[in-house]
């Protein structure tokens, strides 16, 4: 039972830790996996499928003794669940640690915002001081 349920969870770090983007795609505020949450599941289940494989190899029961296939079967079988879930926490830690080594190397993106000054007012217009004033149409009567 516990080997069956190690098959179905075999392989958590491969499936689930993101590593980072190779370095071309590379963003300010790219993701990736940082939590080591899944490298421990896998990493526990190894540990659990070997001990439970050391207790099959060990064991005297009779139901071993009445299918001698039985034993190499489940030692197989835990000894493979037990390299998967191996291979797939190493895999998922080192994602993780290149995660966070890329993320400690990110350089922020120069900025193609123009900054625009704040132009100086220009004076409002004004009369020009001693023109002489318009003169009135051809035609019109004087004041």
């Amino acid at each position: 039972m516990t080997v069956a349920a190690a098959f179905v969870t075999a392989g958590c770090s491969v499936a689930f830790v993101q590593g980072p983007p190779p370095v071309a795609e590379r963003r300010q505020g790219f993701e990736c996996t940082t939590s080591p949450a899944a490298p421990i599941v896998d990493l526990s289940l190894a540990v659990l499928s070997l001990l439970l494989t050391t207790g099959a190899a060990s064991n005297s029961s009779s139901s071993f003794d009445r299918d001698p296939g039985l034993r190499a079967v489940t030692v197989g079988s835990g000894t493979l669940v037990a390299g998967l879930t191996i291979v797939s926490g190493v895999v998922g830690l080192d994602r993780i640690s290149d995660c966070e080594l890329a993320k400690s190397q990110v350089l922020p993106e120069p900025s193609l915002r123009v900054e625009r000054r704040p132009t100086p007012s220009a004076p409002a217009p004004t009369a020009v001081q001693g023109a002489p004033p318009a003169s009135p149409p051809a035609g019109a009567p004087a004041p």
